[in-house]
């Protein structure tokens, strides 16, 4: 009897797909947990959005016109 080595698993599209993204967002979450730490730019954003919600409102509202037309 001749015994056949197993092929490697190889994974599909989908699966890939899946790691791929799954990294990609661990990745972002921990970024976005660096920044909320004291003193960093989200925190800082953070507490001028809530001291001046409408503000806020209106400079990303300009912001967002002016990406736009570009």
């Amino acid at each position: 009897m001749t015994e056949f080595d197993p092929q490697p698993e190889t994974k599909s599209t989908i699966d890939q797909a899946t790691e791929t993204i799954q990294s990609a967002t661990r990745r972002v979450g921990e970024v976005v947990d660096a920044a909320r730490q004291p003193d960093m730019p989200l925190d800082v954003l953070t507490k001028l959005v809530r001291q001046a919600p409408l503000p806020a409102l209106g400079i990303a509202f300009l912001i967002g016109i002016i990406i736009a037309r570009r």
